[in-house]
């Protein structure tokens, strides 16, 4: 795993508001996606799970640095995820992210750190995730830099309803 993911995941830590996380643990690899586990110190909460995956192509990027974007489904606790997406640029946050599942556009917000959105309520990331399992292929994320560049990326869809059961069941609540 790259070292931008592992950054990206040590944010996510603080933002969760754990104290102490031991090193990820790599679960299976599902396909196109990754399950991993976190697991904390902290009593209240033993671990988190969840899955990541890189995109497959990026159609457009004009910018000045090669980046590594990569789409991460939190699971916190049965039927509660957090979604985010590490762009690798800082982003443009009055020109937004869009998340598209089968021609259905979904916008994140943009979080503390300029480089990451993510799904801003509960019923956001069930209504997205339901979207991904019925959706064959692949979605798309379109982003644009702070100098104008878009970014589109796509992601593929092989083997995410798979690891995301594996998931679930890998990590008990």
């Amino acid at each position: 795993m790259s070292k931008k993911i592992i950054f990206v995941l040590a944010m996510m830590l603080i933002v969760c508001g754990a104290t102490q996380a031991n090193a990820d643990q790599f679960i299976k690899r599902v396909n196109d996606w990754l399950i991993m586990r976190i697991e904390y110190q902290d009593e209240d909460t033993p671990q988190y799970c969840y899955l990541v995956s890189m995109p497959f192509r990026t159609k457009v990027y004009h910018g000045d640095k090669i980046r590594e974007p990569h789409f991460v489904v939190i699971y916190r606790a049965p039927n509660e995820y957090t979604i985010d997406v590490d762009l690798d640029f800082d982003i443009d946050p009055k020109r937004g992210v869009v998340v598209d599942i089968d021609s259905t556009p979904r916008m994140l917000e943009p979080t503390f750190d300029s480089e990451i959105v993510h799904t801003y309520s509960s019923v956001q990331d069930i209504a997205m995730i339901n979207d991904l399992m019925l959706t064959d292929g692949y979605f798309t994320v379109r982003s644009y830099d702070k100098n104008n560049n878009q970014a589109l990326d796509y992601y593929s869809l092989r083997g995410f309803g798979k690891a995301l059961r594996l998931m679930t069941r890998s990590c008990r609540y």
